[in-house]
């Protein structure tokens, strides 16, 4: 879920060093923009455009629609389809892969509006490949009919517990899924990658499995059996005191009139800080594009300052800006942000996901030993790279 530069200046920064070519956008241009935009994004994108047409006489955009989970693969089936973006969004995640597949083209340095983990979560191999459009990253939501005093370690989740009326859970989340465990595992010093490849095995990995099996089993913080669903619902019905989530989780919340904040999620204790993952979803230019002067002219436009706050005010995402931090209503997001991890945008991050999913899932079912668990899944992450590599 979603001060300015003028649009100009932006549009300067990101044509840098391109001063040789005619900008002029030719009356058949026509730039092909894919993205995941709901109708009423889709609508403010399609009006700005429209109202910059005395600026770019000519220019016409086509923006295609796709559920984000499916933008990958059309990217990637790009290369020998016969329709081809000249504008794409893209998770930062996804630019090892991307770049590697030849998919995007480089741009300038991005303009300094914008958060720095954003402009970092451009970068891959010396270059900027995109221009920041939206932060994601979860955080501790709170009721505040329930909870009085925010929690700042796990003795005082504990504590926070035992003075809930009866029938109200202190804390939900997905805690099955490796984005939502990512708080506890970079928490405890654990990380995905160190310089001799994955390093998911590790003990601080193993300690943060650990934490979070306890925190449903020796703490009974959070019921069993939790998923994304069962928080969101609960917490709508005032059931629940705390849930982790991000903030497309918020317009829920907003339309059940719960009186919520968001902060920071708690550490383990006092000298570990829980740190999320960070995605950053950019806007591109595709290295295929045969219109790459109008799909500049584009970008400018729907990636500018101006064109982000707007859409930040109607809560629609959270913009990589500086300035969201003065939102209330995302603020928390931002300020949590600040001690994320970005996430990894190497290509073997692919892996990642389902190999450390299943290591929680065994962890609830199966009750071994956490070590042993993460063993395997390193052993599985080492065997797909490597079965890749014989297949390419």
């Amino acid at each position: 879920m979603r001060i300015w530069l003028p649009g100009l200046v932006f549009l300067l920064i990101m044509m840098a060093g391109c001063e040789n070519h005619d900008y002029t956008t030719r009356s058949h241009d026509k730039i092909e923009v894919w993205l995941d935009a709901g109708p009423e994004l889709l609508t403010m994108l399609r009006d700005e455009v429209k109202n910059r047409q005395n600026d770019y006489p000519g220019l016409k955009v086509n923006f295609r629609v796709f559920r984000f989970e499916d933008l990958k693969p059309a990217i990637l089936g790009s290369i020998s389809a016969v329709e081809k973006p000249d504008i794409f969004m893209f998770s930062s995640d996804w630019l090892g892969e991307i770049v590697q597949a030849g998919l995007i083209a480089s741009v300038s340095l991005p303009a300094q509006e914008y958060l720095s983990v954003a402009s970092e979560a451009m970068f891959f191999n010396g270059s900027y490949w995109g221009c920041p459009w939206s932060l994601d990253t979860i955080a501790l939501i709170i009721n505040r009919d329930l909870v009085k005093i925010v929690p700042e370690n796990l003795q005082q989740m504990i504590d926070l517990k035992n003075n809930l009326p009866n029938g109200v859970y202190p804390l939900l989340y997905d805690n099955k899924n490796f984005y939502y465990h990512a708080p506890w595992f970079h928490a405890f010093g654990a990380s995905v990658f160190d310089e001799k490849g994955f390093s998911v095995d590790g003990p601080e990995s193993a300690a943060a499995l650990d934490f979070a099996y306890e925190l449903e089993t020796l703490h009974e913080l959070v019921p069993g059996k939790a998923n994304q669903a069962a928080a969101i619902n609960l917490f709508c019905a005032g059931k629940l005191a705390m849930t982790i989530n991000g903030p497309w989780a918020i317009p829920e919340f907003i339309k059940n009139r719960v009186n919520f904040s968001v902060v920071p999620i708690p550490g383990p204790d006092s000298q570990k800080v829980s740190r999320p993952l960070v995605g950053i979803k950019g806007l591109a230019i595709a290295s295929q594009s045969a219109a790459k002067p109008g799909a500049e002219k584009v970008m400018s436009l729907i990636a500018g300052q101006s064109f982000l706050q707007r859409a930040a005010e109607k809560s629609m995402f959270i913009p990589c800006l500086k300035s969201s931090g003065q939102n209330d209503l995302v603020k928390g997001f931002v300020e949590q942000a600040q001690n994320g991890v970005l996430m990894p945008s190497r290509p073997e991050m692919r892996y990642v996901w389902s190999e450390m999913n299943r290591a929680l899932r065994l962890k609830f079912s199966e009750k071994r030993s956490s070590a042993e668990i993460l063993f395997e899944a390193r052993n599985r992450l080492d065997s797909a790279v490597k079965k890749a590599g014989r297949e390419q």
